[in-house]
């Protein structure tokens, strides 16, 4: 089944080009506490600035999933019976995904209906996640039937809302990479863009595990994107608007190194490289202007986020701004189109959820 592009996506990537010169300087950011005194992590955002993921509380179900309209945080609960829930996508007009539990404790994908979590694949089956969600409602995700032997391998799928029925949602398989001893082959989706495309991962007895692109063509073909020279294997974390997909490729007896594929026929890997003095490192967000975040590994495994614009890698937290406090950045999860990014920080010794927009200069 093919995907439309929204009138949405391209009015959004039309803003984006006309303001990519704002971003060919190195920004400086703001940083906006999401904490709201309690331990949150923000993990998704939109391109308005709308945020989503968890928030621990003490009840009898401590985790569960929130989004944020600045820095009101909005509780939004978890499945009937469940335990848990934590979301992980948002679109432009902030419906958002996620997984969670519906009372035995595996995850079952989500997306916000009238109001409250729906359940959107009951159906059953060990586990299901989703991981993107379109403006036109189409909702990406994952699929495992069992829990041991090949039943457990698990299965891209996309979901799709039934025109006639609202609320109820019907899942179709994104194909897995052809060849190979078929009891090892699987694949996975970590993340989707507004055009309909999904990056993530397959592996194969023949090529072992390589990052992965799902077209928008009426089949979905699946691409295996190819690891830097010298390493042995690759994800992909993440895809823009303009099909870019980031992640990292495996160097045996170094580790993980920051990889861009470009959007070209072959699909060219880049190397992002380290910050300066680390060892490894793994890209796990980017926007439409290119710019790319992830994190940088020190040798005794202290962990940086990093910001990459055309070319040069810097320490996130070096660009921001003095009057916000003296900020160590440690992880980060997602950029949008506006340049926002959703991160962890720490301050004075207190672990933050945060925000960082960038400032006019």
């Amino acid at each position: 089944m093919a995907l439309n592009i929204s009138s949405i996506f391209s009015l959004t990537l039309a803003a984006v080009f006309a303001a990519a010169h704002a971003f060919a300087q190195t920004p400086m950011y703001h940083v906006t506490d999401l904490s709201a005194g309690q331990p949150c992590v923000a993990s998704a955002i939109n391109d308005a600035g709308q945020t989503a993921g968890s928030c621990t509380q003490q009840s009898a179900t401590p985790l569960r999933a929130a989004s944020w309209n600045g820095t009101r945080v909005s509780d939004l609960g978890v499945l009937p019976n469940g335990h848990y829930a934590s979301a992980t996508a948002i679109n432009s007009f902030g419906v958002t995904v996620g997984d969670g539990d519906a009372g035995d404790w595996q995850p079952r994908p989500f997306v916000t209906f009238k109001g409250s979590l729906l359940n959107i694949d009951p159906s059953g089956g060990a586990n299901m996640r989703a991981v993107g969600i379109m403006d036109s409602g189409v909702i990406f995700g994952n699929y495992a039937r069992g829990l041991s032997g090949n039943t457990s391998a698990w299965t891209p799928v996309y979901y799709v809302e039934e025109a006639s029925k609202p609320g109820r949602y019907r899942r179709y398989e994104l194909p897995r990479l052809a060849g190979g001893d078929s009891k090892l082959n699987t694949a996975y989706a970590t993340a989707s863009n507004k055009r309909g495309q999904a990056a993530g991962w397959v592996q194969t007895s023949i090529l072992g595990q390589r990052g992965a692109l799902w077209n928008n063509d009426a089949a979905h073909s699946v691409v295996a994107l190819e690891p830097i020279p010298g390493s042995a294997q690759s994800v992909a974390w993440a895809i823009n608007d303009v099909g870019q997909v980031v992640g990292g490729s495996w160097i045996p007896f170094v580790g993980d190194r920051a990889v861009l594929w470009n959007n070209d026929a072959a699909h060219t890997p880049v190397d992002l490289g380290v910050l300066p003095g680390d060892v490894s490192s793994t890209a796990l967000a980017i926007n439409a202007a290119g710019q790319v975040v992830g994190v940088s590994v020190s040798p005794t495994n202290e962990r940086r986020a990093f910001l990459s614009v055309q070319g040069a890698m810097l320490d996130l937290a070096s660009l921001v701004v003095p009057g916000d406090g003296a900020w160590s950045v440690t992880h980060v999860f997602a950029i949008n189109n506006a340049g926002q990014i959703v991160a962890m920080g720490v301050n004075n010794g207190r672990v933050a959820s945060i925000l960082l927009t960038p400032i006019a200069q």
